[in-house]
């Protein structure tokens, strides 16, 4: 069967017990790997922890970073959780991605390694979840 799962997708948990790059191209000698996008949402128990202790001015960042021949390409930032602003009535606007998002990772160029982070103003799990993955490979042979 090829048709696609909707329900199939990773679910990344950043750790200093994993690999240090998240996406790997294996064939950094035989072509060349451009990033494209990917799309990300919150896993459940992340957004109810936000839910529950983020307060006006928190805010949770997913930092995606490229590497080719372990020099920096570039990065791309998207915020998963953002308590920075405030609603039409001044109240602090809650915005918590729960939905599949796109995430634009254009600015990471060609590279052969890519390592997400997420950065919080307050401790939360170091979940995300991760789909669709659109990269450009060209392979010389």
């Amino acid at each position: 069967n090829t048709e696609p799962r909707a329900n199939t997708y990773m679910v990344n948990y950043l750790s200093s017990q994993r690999p240090t790059h998240d996406i790997e191209f294996m064939a950094p000698s035989s072509g060349t790997c451009t990033m494209r996008m990917c799309q990300v949402t919150n896993t459940v128990k992340v957004a109810q922890e936000i839910a529950s202790t983020f307060q006006r001015g928190d805010k949770l960042t997913l930092v995606a970073t490229g590497y080719k021949g372990g020099q920096v390409t570039g990065t791309a930032e998207i915020n998963l959780a953002d308590y920075t602003q405030n609603d039409k009535s001044g109240q602090p606007k809650d915005s918590i991605v729960s939905t599949w998002t796109s995430f634009n990772l254009a600015s990471l160029q060609q590279v052969d390694k890519v390592s997400f982070a997420l950065v919080s103003t307050k401790s939360v799990q170091q979940y995300f979840c991760l789909d669709n993955v659109v990269a450009d490979i060209y392979f010389e042979y």
